[in-house]
Parts: structure tokens; sequence; C-alpha cells
């Protein structure tokens, strides 16, 4: 497989799971409680597996020292992305700023913070290019 080929199935990933997270969710019935353990993996699983298929391994190895399998590393990506839509699991956004070198050091700095707009600006432009 090329490098170009290892990229171009990487960047359809991105594409792959922002349609299969709508999917995922029109998969299962309006009352299914998303909010339960393990809900939005389980969902997955019944989207992906067909009925009667054994479910993929997520992870492989000695408990201690296991990886991700392809699959559970899709099944990762996919259950951040159904979250997202289903807007729970939203994690406070914190904006920290480090100073290294010498007598370094690090600071979050509060929403309502004069710079703290100016500096999200700076990142989401330093983002596009």
């Amino acid at each position: 497989m090329s490098n170009l080929t290892v990229v171009t199935r990487i960047g359809a990933g991105v594409r792959l799971t922002e349609t299969a997270a709508p999917q995922v969710i029109e998969s299962v019935p309006a009352e299914y409680d998303w909010s339960a353990r393990g809900a939005v993996t389980q969902a997955i699983h019944a989207w992906a597996v067909p009925a009667g298929s054994e479910v993929p391994p997520v992870k492989i190895g000695a408990k201690g020292n296991q990886r991700a399998t392809d699959y559970g590393r899709g099944v990762d990506a996919l259950a951040k992305a159904v979250k997202r839509l289903l807007g729970g699991d939203e994690k406070p956004v914190t904006l920290r700023a480090t100073l290294s070198g010498e007598g370094g050091g690090s600071v979050t700095i509060p929403a309502d913070h004069p710079l703290y707009a100016a500096l999200v600006e700076m990142i989401t432009d330093g983002q596009e290019s």
C-alpha cells in the first residue's frame, strides 16, 4: 500500500465518521437510554455487526498490555462523534498558557480575562492554515 493510499484512507475515515454517527443514532428506538453505561458503544456494535455475528475484539493483548484493534479505534472515534451529536459528555473549554524555558510554568486563563478572546482567535486561526 502506498503512502498516498494510507493518507487517503485516513481522510476518508473522517468523512465516514461524520456520516456514520447520525446513522447510529437513527438505528435505535426513540426511547433508547443513551445515558446508560456503555449505551453508545452497544448502539455502535448493534449498528455495525450483523445480527447473529460475533462482535470483533475492541482490544487485544494481555491485561495491562492491551492495545486497540482497528475495529476498536473505529468504535472509539465513532463513539466520540455520536456523543457530540447527542450533546453529551461535553467538557468545559479550558484555555491554558505555558511558558517554556528557565522559570517557566503554566496558567489557566479564565473566560472573562481580557486576553481570552484574542488568544482563542490566535489558536483557531493557527489551526486553519
